[in-house]
């Protein structure tokens, strides 16, 4: 009597239900499916019901895309009664996180990780902007003292929006569709007694660190200098690279050891500081050609702060681009994702 095939127990790590796919014969799958092979592995389709995180992250993003185009709007009237060269860079911004806000709720609902990582890191840099904006804001609050409360509430939703993206069920609803797209390797067979276990394994990298690892760290180390030539005197351009010296040192370590966390952690800062500095240039450069009616040595100073910055942004995105090369991608390559069938535990009986 041939032994019956049953289907195996739903997955408990992440409440997956999974089967044998019947092959289809014929085009469309006129001719009906093909009959399992004996003894091959059945390949598998996971399946998962939307979890109610990813929703409200979703509608988050949402609310977001509408207050930051309604930021975009007053910012735009502002500009056309009462110009200045930072309201280039808040309406910039604003720009900025409306489009990420609309693209990423439907690509995060369709378990794209790019989207995860973009909204992810949007969220920690708008965190930071509201708490910077709520302290700034407390010290002008006779001058405006509706920026406080705002401030206070849109880094509150950024704060649950950061807490949303971590959770457990949004991270089993990206890892379910990276498995479903083949970028997960399995090991062992599914059957009746097994449980599926994900694991992450580090992956085969180069022997030798590339050239392009160190002339990597060679830029990013001089943009971390750069600070020091915005001004002659002041603890704040002190201050501005201490910080960003903190951010290579972090990055140096962690990519001399060929960690994939220390590449992106190195793109998302020299990301910012190239924004940074690009916006920057544009307030020196007016100042320098006397756009404010300052005299001689007030345009000298903007002379040099807008050489300053754009030496920055050149640094960073030279740096950024390096991030990319062959060399440093082989040398610092992702974890990869394990599907892993192994015998589940009997459950131990009271006595």
């Amino acid at each position: 009597m041939p032994q019956q095939q049953l289907l195996p127990p739903p997955v408990d790590w992440m409440q997956l239900r999974y089967g044998a796919v019947p092959v289809p014969a014929g085009p469309g799958g006129a001719y009906g499916p093909v009959a399992p092979v004996p003894g091959a592995v059945p390949q598998m389709a996971f399946t998962m019901r939307k979890p109610r995180n990813v929703a409200w992250v979703q509608t988050l993003l949402w609310v977001f895309a509408a207050v930051t185009a309604v930021v975009d709007l007053l910012t735009a009237v502002v500009m056309t009664r009462d110009f200045h060269p930072l309201s280039l860079a808040g309406l910039a911004y604003a720009l900025y996180a409306t489009v990420q806000s609309l693209v990423t709720p439907m690509q995060i609902g369709r378990g794209k990780r790019w989207a995860w990582v973009w909204a992810l890191t949007s969220a920690v840099i708008g965190l930071v902007l509201a708490i910077g904006t709520t302290m700034a804001g407390m010290s002008l609050v006779r001058m405006a003292p509706g920026v406080v409360p705002f401030a206070a509430v849109v880094g509150a939703l950024y704060l649950v929006l950061i807490l949303l993206l971590c959770s457990k069920p949004v991270r089993e609803w990206m890892l379910m569709h990276r498995a479903q797209r083949g970028r997960a390797r399995m090991e062992g067979a599914p059957g009746p007694g097994m449980a599926l276990s994900a694991v992450y394994r580090s992956p085969q990298r180069t022997v030798e660190r590339p050239r392009s690892l160190a002339w990597a760290q060679v830029v990013f180390w001089a943009v971390a200098l750069v600070p020091l030539g915005w001004a002659v005197t002041g603890m704040w351009a002190v201050g501005a690279t201490a910080a960003l010296a903190a951010l290579a040192l972090t990055s140096s370590v962690g990519l001399n050891r060929g960690r994939f966390w220390a590449r992106v952690f190195t793109l998302v800062w020299l990301s910012l500081v190239g924004i940074g500095s690009g916006g920057a240039i544009v307030p020196g450069l007016l100042l320098a050609t006397g756009t404010f009616g300052v005299g001689g040595v007030e345009m000298q100073a903007g002379m040099a702060v807008a050489l300053s910055f754009g030496l920055g942004f050149a640094l960073a995105c030279i740096a950024f681009g390096l991030m990319f090369t062959t060399g440093v991608r082989r040398w610092t390559p992702p974890a990869e994702l394990v599907l892993v069938f192994r015998e589940a535990a009997a459950p131990q009986q009271a006595r």
